[in-house]
């Protein structure tokens, strides 16, 4: 199955891979720049060397370094919503965790813990490079049997840490990259 069955924005993805490989050392006035546009941050992968484990507690981190992950978390969970045909929810949250952390969960949707076999996928997801991102995530489609004309339904809500807004962003960036989409911004709970 090719990428494009899938749907994702695929424009957003080669746009940001373009974008991070061609900044410019030093503005040209004659030759104007594209700006990178919001998506830019959300997908970057900030370092190969960190290595983040999707376990019981979802994903945990320093705030300043998630935004990948979260982006991808939103796939993740468009994927899984196309799955089952339902509803999955994505809190952002480090519970009581320092200030400095965050975090996401992603709930199936009876309010149960992501399926065992899905921790392994948001693992993987998490921790590609964005180069290998297309690929992890034709492999999940076409393990899991992921129809892709299913239309997705994602909630997401977060916590008042000053990191959530920007993470909750993150994440329904990553939903809305799956197509069709079904975003459902529950704000702070």
């Amino acid at each position: 199955m090719s990428f494009h069955n899938l749907q994702f924005d695929t424009a957003m993805f080669a746009f940001h891979l373009w974008a991070t490989r061609h900044q410019p050392t030093q503005p040209n006035p004659t030759h104007p720049q594209p700006q990178p546009c919001a998506c830019i941050p959300l997908l970057r992968f900030v370092s190969t060397a960190q290595m983040f484990g999707y376990g019981t507690a979802g994903f945990r981190d320093k705030a300043d370094i998630l935004a990948p992950v979260m982006y991808r978390v939103g796939i993740l969970a468009a994927l899984r919503s196309r799955k089952l045909s339902k509803m999955i929810g994505v809190m952002i949250t480090a519970s009581h965790n320092p200030e400095p952390d965050n975090g996401a969960k992603v709930v199936d949707p009876m309010g149960e813990m992501l399926e065992a076999s899905w921790e392994a996928h948001a693992t993987t997801v998490a921790n590609c490079t964005d180069v290998d991102l297309a690929a992890a995530i034709a492999r999940i489609v076409e393990s899991e049997s992921i129809p892709t004309d299913t239309p997705v339904s994602v909630v997401v809500a977060r916590d008042t840490r000053p990191s959530s807004p920007a993470l909750s962003a993150a994440v329904m960036a990553g939903i809305d990259s799956v197509r069709p989409g079904g975003t459902i911004d529950a704000g702070v709970l």
